[in-house]
């Protein structure tokens, strides 16, 4: 089967995960800061600073994001996904990459994507179910289900 990125959906995508894990990381500074603003009252400098720090960072993700994008023009490419029960074979733009299943990690799902999560990193390989029919839908999900925790 194979599968194209539509306009836009690339950033977005990523830009979301992104701010998740961002959201993750300011629960972890509210959390930390409303105790430390007990001992920083003094410091009103100190708290701006942080605070403008906090608030450039989703900017900051989108700059990066949007720039992986353009500099990589082959992750938006045409994707042919080729699975058995044994591997997960991707090829596009003229390169092949090719793994086992137990090269991943976990995996999860929404209504729209497969996360798979490698072992050695935190890159998630995402996969749009519609690149699936109804019945490679189901097959891969079972094939996920049986291959990986």
């Amino acid at each position: 089967m194979t599968y194209e990125w539509k306009p836009g959906e690339f950033m977005r995508l990523w830009y979301c995960r992104g701010i998740l894990e961002l959201s993750m990381l300011l629960r972890l500074a509210v959390g930390l800061g409303v105790p430390s603003l007990l001992f920083l009252h003094d410091y009103p400098r100190l708290a701006c600073i942080a605070s403008a720090y906090l608030m450039y960072l989703p900017v900051a993700l989108y700059f990066q994001i949007r720039r992986l994008a353009r500099k990589n023009p082959a992750l938006q490419q045409p994707t042919r996904l080729t699975y058995s029960p044994l591997k997960l074979k991707l090829e596009a733009n003229g390169s092949i990459h090719q793994t086992e299943w137990q090269n991943f990690e976990s995996w999860s799902q929404t209504r729209a994507y497969f996360f798979l999560v490698y072992c050695d990193n935190r890159l998630d390989l995402v996969i749009p179910k519609r690149a699936f029919n109804s019945i490679q839908l189901a097959d891969f999900s079972q094939l996920l289900k049986l291959s990986l925790p």
